[in-house]
């Protein structure tokens, strides 16, 4: 180390373990300051210099101080050695702080200065470590007259620099400050050289590191990662300066400027894991919030500064503006950087600011340009507004980040709506997974690949959203993409590493198959051409060119076509998947599980282009399904005629190829009723004759299915009209037995006739009586008018009476069938009507003069029953109301079985039609008939328990005292233990006490332990006065008589 000697103003040089005490000077260099060789060769050129003698000053006052030697920057370095140049300004810091004193020379006081704080010296870069550095600071003037010391000026020297107090002091070390308070003093210090700005504060940060003059603002970044080397002091990054060339890093010590109360905080649940400086950037951990869009977050630093919260002041965590590049949140890019928000960490939840490791670049810096003009200046604005990005409200973002259902149900929405930013958002928090699935099995992938979102796949992808998750129904987002036409997101999709490109769905669909299926032509193309394999079915067999033959899709199905294999099954085909049903070796005429070709297919769905196409290709055209049908058979059973025609004349099918069921085409359209089709075929040459398997003819079918027209049409053919099927049934007795009216009349006057041995006539005149074909009935009549002979006395009135057939009967009187005309048993077609509850016939047979009271009263009726008493017994009101206005006898019976209970009053009570029983007694009806037993209607009524009977006929004037075998209906009651009943007869008057031979009603209830209905024989007054000794009885039984007796 060079000094120099007070006395003598010469160089002295020490080993650095020989250096005695010395003074040091700070000052602001000024115009002809002296060097090294100068001071040595000590010319007199050299002692006329300013320079020489500020050094002359300076050791003139050491000197008066007792200090032997001084250092002074300008002549004790040698400035032509950059090796040594370099050496000292590494040690300066050093130097400085191991001098007894310094002299801070203020030149510009009092001459330019009023005061002290005005000083350029304080506006320098270098003079900031040599104030800081030195136990002792004198401040002199221009005239070495002493202005006080840095103790005695603390408080001048604070508001001036900032430095706090107890650090001005010594109170405190340099190092606990910050680096952002550090770096505060410096902000407003210039320097000549811009790299001076960071090799000036090497001292101050405790950094050695080689001085690269020339590299000018690089330099500072330098010096920023060697203080990433020795401390993790987040605040290097909280600084705020619109110059963001630095990345994470400044540009400059005037970015902090307003960091001075930047202080470090140290977070327990924070890593303090080192910063770390690579070619991306500086990787570090810390707390990253999402605030924004485009990726926009709020980093969260592990430094804290004051905030005013009204008259008190509290400390905040300072975050700075990053946003994520790749929103993958690992690569971050510094922006708004002017700004360093403080953060109040009570208004997020912990799930929105996980502690993330994460890259932030530190940037390159290029020398900035001047601009040349005012539109350089206006571009350079605008490019800064734009740069700036949307910040969300705490509002906005409570709004965004608020669940009021499941995470993976707002990630998926927000997945469907292509919200790029929301998703990204979303992502931000640790309770969102990228995998969540909703109940549907559904994943944002899945739903944003749906529907077309190519930028939120893309997001979703880089944050490890894995591309083969499948939904309930085992689908992948690809499934979902190619069955939605998305052929972009499909060619990004097949582009990912580990994508399978064939799975199989529940269905057995895969990718392919579904975007053919739903005529996606785009995304099937980016498919094959991805290497999707062509020959897969799903779960019913169907392939890629059946489907594309069911759209119509011409392209599609030219391309599969042209890409066939000679072999459906390979070898290396994925285990995944499984080889089509059929056994062929050719796709065209691969089937489904239902045997239907792709030319079977193309025709139900009416693809004409289709299917000249796989007839040109030479398709199967009588390629059979699992019934047997071919496409023959189904393009006649569903009327297609210009299929059936394309069918004929370009593809040669056979006409008379038989199904499963023994039928022609002409079978089948002859069945379904298509003229066209039959014409066509018979033009054809078609079997008329051709039988099925129940030996029906195409004419039996048209018959069966009542086609008039078709039946005309085979006829001229020259079909049988008698031929009988494999039972012996000819098409006219089918159409009759199935009410084919309209065909029967056709068939009989194209002359059908009914042999002899198949049935009788007069067995088909009843059937079409029984079923009301009039017509059909008119027609048989006019075939054989004389076979009508029945059996059981039934004939068509009485069928069509008993059966509801009102038009029937009509018609048969206008034929003069007698009214009153009864069956083998004597009942007549009223009574018929009136037991089935026909009104409106019985209506129009009294109107047509029935006899209402008609019953066989000479015995022609063996069931002794009238129209009245069958309709009472089946309850049906109407009728019964309508017969007694029209004079119906209320007793009307047979006086031989006047003793079987068959009055209507006894049918309607054993039925309990109340509203007859009403109807017959207001008419008078004979209540004291007696029946089996003798018993009365009354004692019937009680015993069954009928307690709205029992009330009609105690109304009507029944005798409630009736006596039967000893025993009063009380007893009857009181023995079936109906306490309902019990109460209505005693309402109804009878005497409490009588019941038995032997015993009262009381007696028989407490004997039965039945307790309701002694508890109403108590209450009616019924005496006690029996035996009781039998004590095992129920408790309700005993409380009541306990009751009783007091």
């Amino acid at each position: 180390m060079r000094l120099l000697k007070t006395n003598t103003v010469e160089i002295v040089e020490f080993a650095h373990d020989q250096i005695p005490d010395y003074a040091i000077l700070s000052h602001r260099w000024g115009a002809e300051e002296v060097t090294l060789q100068e001071v040595q060769q000590g010319s007199a050129q050299t002692r006329l210099k300013q320079g020489f003698k500020k050094v002359q000053q300076c050791c003139a006052r050491a000197k008066d101080d007792g200090y032997n030697y001084v250092w002074v920057d300008t002549c004790c370095i040698d400035k032509t050695s950059s090796t040594e140049l370099s050496e000292a300004i590494n040690s300066m810091y050093v130097w400085y702080y191991q001098a007894s004193r310094c002299y801070a020379f203020l030149a510009d006081v009092p001459s330019r200065c009023t005061t002290m704080q005005e000083s350029e010296w304080f506006a320098r870069g270098w003079t900031l470590q040599e104030l800081l550095a030195p136990e002792e600071v004198y401040f002199v003037n221009e005239q070495w007259a002493d202005l006080g010391t840095k103790e005695t000026l603390r408080q001048e020297v604070h508001d001036r620099t900032g430095i706090p107090l107890d650090v001005l002091s010594g109170e405190v070390d340099v190092e606990t400050a910050s680096v952002a308070q550090r770096m505060s003093w410096a902000a407003k210090r210039q320097t000549t050289r811009p790299e001076d700005r960071a090799y000036c504060l090497l001292g101050i940060f405790g950094i050695q590191m080689p001085l690269l003059y020339g590299e000018g603002e690089r330099a500072f970044t330098r010096l920023q990662e060697e203080i990433m080397k020795t401390s993790n002091d987040h605040s290097l990054f909280a600084w705020a300066s619109p110059d963001g060339r630095g990345g994470l890093l400044a540009t400059s010590p005037a970015a902090f400027e307003a960091s001075g109360r930047v202080d470090q905080y140290r977070a327990a649940d924070i890593p303090n894991s080192p910063l770390t400086v690579s070619s991306r950037g500086i990787d570090l951990e810390l707390r990253i919030i999402g605030h924004g869009p485009e990726g926009l977050c709020l980093a969260v630093l592990n430094c804290k500064q004051p905030q005013q919260k009204g008259n008190a002041w509290e400390d905040e965590l300072v975050g700075i503006w990053v946003r994520d590049k790749s929103l993958t949140m690992t690569t971050f890019e510094r922006v708004q950087s002017e700004t360093m928000p403080s953060v109040d960490m009570s208004k997020f939840v912990t799930s929105q600011c996980p502690v993330r490791h994460v890259c932030i670049e530190s940037g390159r810096i290029k020398p900035s340009r001047k601009p040349r003009s005012q539109n350089a200046v206006a571009t350079a604005a605008i490019t800064s507004q734009m740069a700036s990005l949307q910040v969300y409200d705490d509002t906005l973002l409570t709004d965004l980040m608020s669940f009021s259902e499941t995470p993976a149900k707002v990630l998926v929405r927000a997945a469907k709506d292509g919200d790029e930013d929301h998703v990204w958002l979303l992502l931000t928090r640790t309770d969102v997974e990228v995998n969540e699935r909703v109940e549907s099995g559904l994943t944002a992938l899945s739903t944003a690949a749906e529907n077309g979102h190519a930028a939120v796949v893309n997001l979703l992808l880089a944050r490890g959203a894995s591309v083969n998750s499948t939904d309930t129904l085992g689908r992948t987002a690809l499934h979902r993409a190619a069955a939605s036409g998305q052929d972009a997101i499909v060619e990004l999709l097949t582009g990912v590493d580990g994508t399978v490109i064939d799975l199989m769905d529940s269905t057995g669909c895969t990718p392919l198959l579904l975007a053919v299926q739903n005529g996606h032509t785009a995304a099937a193309k980016v498919l094959l051409d991805r290497g999707s394999y062509t020959y897969v079915g799903d779960n019913h067999g169907q392939t890629t060119l059946l489907f594309a033959a069911a759209n119509g899709d011409v392209p599609t199905a030219t391309l599969l076509l042209d890409m066939e294999a000679s072999m459906l099954a390979k070898s290396d085909v994925n285990s995944n998947l499984r080889t089509l049903p059929g056994g062929d070796d050719r796709i065209i005429d691969c089937s489904d599980t239902t045997g239907r070709t792709p030319l079977r297919v193309s025709a139900e769905t009416g693809h004409e282009a289709i299917m000249r196409l796989l007839l040109s290709r030479g398709a199967q055209v009588d390629a059979q399904d699992t019934s047997g049908q071919t496409t023959l058979h189904w393009a006649a059973d569903n009327g297609k005629d210009a299929i059936v025609e394309l069918l004929l004349t370009n593809g040669g099918a056979d006409i008379h190829a038989k199904d499963d069921s023994g039928m022609t085409a002409l079978h089948h359209a002859a069945d379904k009723g298509h003229n066209s089709v039959v014409t066509l075929l018979l033009d054809n040459a078609a079997d008329a004759s051709a039988r099925d398997e129940h030996g029906w003819t195409p004419l039996w079918h048209a018959a069966s299915m009542n086609h008039g027209a078709i039946v005309d049409m085979l006829l001229e053919s020259g079909a049988s009209i008698s031929a009988k099927d494999s039972d012996g049934v000819t098409p006219l007795r089918w159409a009759i037995l199935q009410g084919h009216s309209p065909m029967a009349k056709l068939l009989i006057n194209r002359g059908a006739s009914i042999d002899a041995e198949e049935n009788s006539v007069r067995h088909l005149m009843q059937w079409a009586a029984k079923n009301g074909h009039d017509d059909t009935l008119n027609s048989l009549t006019r075939l054989s008018p004389d076979e009508f002979q029945p059996d059981s006395g039934w004939t068509p009135i009485i069928w069509a009476a008993v059966y509801g057939h009102e038009a029937l009967v009509r018609q048969q009187l206008t034929n003069g069938v007698d009214v009153n005309t009864t069956d083998n048993l004597g009942r007549t077609v009223l009574e018929c009507a009136a037991e089935n509850g026909h009104e409106s016939i019985a209506q129009l047979l009294l109107d047509e003069g029935a006899d209402v009271n008609q019953s066989g009263e000479d015995g022609s009726n063996s069931l002794g029953s009238t129209p009245l008493s069958s309709a009472a017994n089946y309850g049906h009101d109407s009728v019964v109301k309508l017969l007694l206005e029209r004079g119906a006898n209320p007793d009307g019976t047979t006086t031989k079985k006047r003793d079987v209970d068959n009055t209507p009053l006894w049918c309607a009570t054993r039925h309990r039609h109340h509203k007859i029983v009403k109807l017959l007694l207001d008419k008078g009806a004979n209540f004291k008939i007696r029946g089996h037993g003798r018993r009365t209607l009354l004692w019937e009524a009680v015993s069954d328990g009928d307690v709205t009977t029992v009330k009609l006929l105690i109304d009507a004037g029944a005798n409630v005292t009736e006596v039967r075998d000893g025993h009063t209906l009380l007893w009857e009651a009181t023995s079936l233990r109906d306490a309902r009943m019990v109460a209505l007869l005693l309402d109804a008057g009878v005497n409490v006490e009588k019941g038995g031979p032997s015993e009262t009603p009381l007696a028989l209830a407490y004997e039965n332990d039945c307790a309701e209905v002694a508890k109403v024989l108590l209450e009616r007054g019924a005496k006690t006065n029996f035996d009781r000794s039998d004590r095992y009885k129920s408790r309700e039984m005993l409380d009541l008589f306990r009751t009783r007796d007091g």
